[in-house]
């Protein structure tokens, strides 16, 4: 038989689901690097912080006073819009990231002011994760 007679069956076959189409977001306890890059300063060390992701909280933040307000998940890829308020200063961002497996890379970028009239910031983040394991309760 002629592989080419072949082809037209082919066309016919679903088409394979992309790793990022199935894959699933392990919750769990989870430790995140984030390391931050501001123009015109110094580059700062990176911090660590360890959290619990679920399923409805996927957005690997630290800061209380920050809150998400958008969020969208295409299998292991998420999207989110977060707002953040103290008595300080307003911050408005952006971020998408991927969790693959026990894995997780993203980044963040962040624009606000310090104070009203204060000079425009941008911060840009990269981020990224371990499953360490289980949530523990508290």
């Amino acid at each position: 038989m002629r592989t080419h007679a072949l082809l037209p069956l082919l066309v016919l076959l679903p088409a394979p689901l992309r790793a990022d189409d199935k894959a699933d977001i392990r919750e769990g306890r989870w430790e995140m690097t984030t390391q931050m890059n501001m123009p015109g300063m110094p580059r700062m060390p990176p911090m660590k912080f360890t959290r619990c992701v679920t399923k409805k909280d996927l957005v690997p933040q630290q800061q209380n006073d920050c809150k998400v307000v958008d969020q969208k998940r295409s299998g292991g890829r998420i999207s989110w819009t977060v707002q953040c308020t103290n008595d300080r200063m307003t911050m408005t961002g952006t971020g998408e990231g991927t969790y693959k497996g026990n894995t997780f890379d993203g980044t963040v970028t962040m624009k606000g002011n310090a104070g009203p009239g204060g000079p425009v910031m941008e911060v840009k983040m990269t981020l990224q994760g371990k499953r360490l394991g289980d949530c523990t309760k508290k």
